[in-house]
Order: structure tokens, then sequence, then C-alpha cells
């Protein structure tokens, strides 16, 4: 599928505090978790993939450090000025298929995302988007992708299979899922 309108983005910024460890850098048959998101969103055809954070990782900065998700989406949509298809880089079940359903076909829908899930999520860059998100990124407010939900036309769509969201953010759901992987 060629794609070549939109970006990719891994979300790999955070301090991964509760693992203890950077995230990105954790291994699934040979290859980081870092390496697994990119090869996802190129599968998907996206122009080029892009990391978010300063971490090391060669990632886009964020322009107001320390604003989770929605800082590092922020960064990216000013570096790049195009759509993005937005992954965190802790979630090794996603799948190119759920990716590809998040695109939605409505120009006029700014961000797209699975009903319960925050991400992945795909995000069009605009005007109402960059300046709901400057908005917030500048004041104490509080820095939630769901607020984004609310503040600009948006497609919620249903997971087509939730065991797919995997979110793996502590040592313990890190073994969780290096269990069930291995069986």
């Amino acid at each position: 599928m060629n794609n070549a309108a939109f970006f990719g983005l891994v979300l790999a910024g955070g301090r991964s505090s509760r693992m203890g460890m950077n995230k990105a850098m954790l291994l699934i048959d040979g290859i980081t978790l870092l390496q697994r998101s990119k090869a996802l969103l190129s599968q998907v055809g996206v122009q080029q993939v892009l990391i978010s954070g300063d971490s090391g990782l060669n990632g886009i900065p964020d322009v107001y450090p320390d604003s989770g998700p929605l800082g590092g989406i922020h960064a990216a949509l000013l570096h790049v000025q195009h759509d993005l298809l937005v992954v965190p880089v802790d979630m090794p079940l996603l799948t190119c298929e759920l990716l590809v359903s998040l695109i939605p076909d409505d120009p006029k829908v700014l961000v797209s995302y699975f009903r319960h899930h925050p991400l992945p999520l795909f995000i069009r860059y605009h005007d109402d988007v960059v300046a709901y998100l400057e908005s917030v990124l500048s004041s104490d407010e509080n820095k939630k992708i769901r607020g984004l939900f609310q503040a600009v036309p948006r497609l919620e769509l249903p997971c087509p299979d939730e065991s797919l969201m995997m979110n793996v953010n502590t040592p313990s759901q890190w073994a969780d899922f290096t269990s069930q992987a291995s069986k």
C-alpha cells in the first residue's frame, strides 16, 4: 500500500521510569522494540519513519520537554508538516492490518483512534490540531491525548482485536509478554 502522503512516528522519547531501562531497546526475537515499530510502520507504507524524543535514538526533540506523547506528536508535526501514523514503542503486538484500519478516508477527520485506546492513532497536520497542541503544551493544562479527541473532528473506531493492544510498561508486564510470546 502506498501512503506516501503521511509519515510514521514511533513514540520512544519517554523516560521508561516504570520499566527501569529504555523500553525501545528491549529485544523480541533478536530485534529491539524500536526496530520492530519502525519495520511495522514501513510495512504500512509511510513516507518516512520518525522517532520522538531526544533519548540518543536520533529522535526529534520535544519543543515542550517532559510533555509526554502530546509533546512528541507536536514536535513531529512541526518537523515534517505532514499527517502522522503514531505508534508507541511499547505495544509489541500491533499489526500492519490494525494500523491501516486507522487511516481515515474522510479528509475532515483530524484524528482517528480505537475506542478505549489513545494509541496508536492517525493524526492530520492541520492548523486546528497544531493550535490545540500549542495551547495545551504551553499551559498547565492536562497533557493527555484524550483531550485532543474532544477538541478536533475525530473518528473513534471499535478495536478489531483487543489482545493486540497490550502495553509493556513494567518489568512484570514485560515478563508476562515474553512468557506468552515464547509459547
